[in-house]
């Protein structure tokens, strides 16, 4: 594993290349592309209902809550590795 530091605006940066291997990478994309409850959704703004530009899920702890914007999201459990 390679670490490099990158100086950003006076922040120090560390980034670990490659820390996870190729086919662990891929397996743990597919797993949170397919497993994960994706949806699309709207917000309000200036008054008028705008669709949001990604997809998004709230994953936490029970009892957690995520509001933004007005709009409340439902929280789902975290997934099993």
């Amino acid at each position: 594993m390679k670490e490099v530091a990158i100086n950003y605006k006076g922040l120090e940066i560390i980034s670990y290349e490659k820390f996870i291997n190729t086919s662990d990478a891929d397996r743990i994309f597919s797993s949170a592309l397919n497993e994960i409850p994706w949806e699309s959704s709207t917000i309000k703004m200036y008054g008028k209902e705008v669709s949001i530009p990604r997809l998004q899920c709230w994953i936490g702890d029970p009892g957690c809550e995520y509001a933004y914007s007005g709009k409340s999201l439902q929280r789902y459990d975290f997934l099993n590795p």
